[in-house]
């Protein structure tokens, strides 16, 4: 039942947390088990399910310390269903950042979860998707999980949230899900929870800024090659793309700066009617947008940093 590594969207009535590594694991018992109350210590069942309306059998996470655990795990179960895959590797840092994943990979986890829940012969089974258990990798899998929750299921970010919440620490102190640092080098001073980013999910579905249905995965791509654009659409009023510069340069392996004269006939087909430059006016020639119709404000302000009072 192991499989090769898949991902689909989870239809299930129930997600239940289990979270393994080397201290042994940490899982849900089901309803009326006699679970202690959240937080009553920091190992043993966990006091959570997740109902899922409307969808049969049941969903479970897992965290494995290695594939020997995995096949373990799979031979000490022969009737649960493992899988997984690699979208919640699939975060490309800039620096110490590590996720959260982007749409086109949230969009893409949920249509494969539905499919491979969705199979007749797993309407019933007991599904468990796992993933290595490294920091970065549980945090980027449980927002997946809990986007998949907030996106088909419609749940709230907290109703969503609330079963990996209740995952205690580790006897050591490590906590199951990291915050998110900002695309830096730099000691994190800020950490942005999931939650946050599954709030931010929920009110892009709310104003219809996100509606999947509608969501064109190739486009998204596309624009965000960067080999291509490296753009993205945040909102129907803005996008955010790498600064230009004076002449097309290599970055790195297939990654390149691009100069204005490249942007104009892409913005002009996201109806971009002007720019914010935020770097110095001397990274590259202004007047280029101008001629193709696009305006220049500059509104500089030192890399790395939030930006003064009077530009905010």
């Amino acid at each position: 039942a192991a499989g090769p590594r898949i991902a689909e969207d989870q239809q299930a009535r129930v997600l239940v947390l289990q979270q393994h590594g080397s201290r042994g694991p940490i899982e849900a018992a089901p309803a009326g088990a006699g679970s202690p109350a959240a937080g009553a210590g920091s190992t043993g069942p966990l006091p959570r399910r997740a109902h899922l309306p409307g969808a049969p059998g049941q969903a479970v996470f897992a965290a494995h310390a290695s594939n020997n655990m995995t096949v373990r795990e799979i031979a000490r179960q022969p009737s649960v269903f493992f899988f997984s895959d690699f979208h919640q590797e699939m975060y490309e840092p800039f620096c110490a950042d590590f996720g959260p994943v982007n749409l086109s990979v949230v969009h893409r986890f949920c249509q494969m979860i539905n499919r491979t829940l969705g199979r007749p012969s797993l309407v019933h089974s007991l599904c468990v998707y796992y993933c290595d258990n490294h920091p970065a990798v549980r945090t980027n899998t449980a927002f997946l999980l809990a986007a998949y929750l907030i996106i088909e299921h419609k749940m709230s970010a907290h109703d969503a949230w609330a079963p990996f919440g209740a995952i205690l620490p580790a006897s050591t102190g490590e906590v199951p899900f990291d915050t998110y640092h900002d695309a830096t080098f730099s000691t994190k001073r800020y950490g942005l929870s999931v939650l946050s980013c599954l709030k931010g999910l929920h009110k892009a579905l709310t104003l219809r800024w996100y509606v999947p249905p509608a969501f064109n995965v190739d486009e998204y791509l596309a624009l965000d090659d960067p080999t291509l654009a490296d753009v993205h659409v945040t909102c129907p009023k803005f996008v955010a793309f790498k600064g230009p510069s004076p002449r097309k340069e290599r970055v790195a392996e297939g990654v390149y700066t691009f100069t204005p004269a490249h942007y104009v006939p892409v913005f002009r087909g996201l109806g971009v009617s002007a720019v914010v430059r935020l770097n110095e006016a001397s990274t590259y020639d202004g007047s280029e947008w101008e001629k193709g119709g696009i305006g220049l404000h500059d509104m500089y302000f030192d890399d790395c940093t939030c930006p003064p009072r009077h530009l905010a």
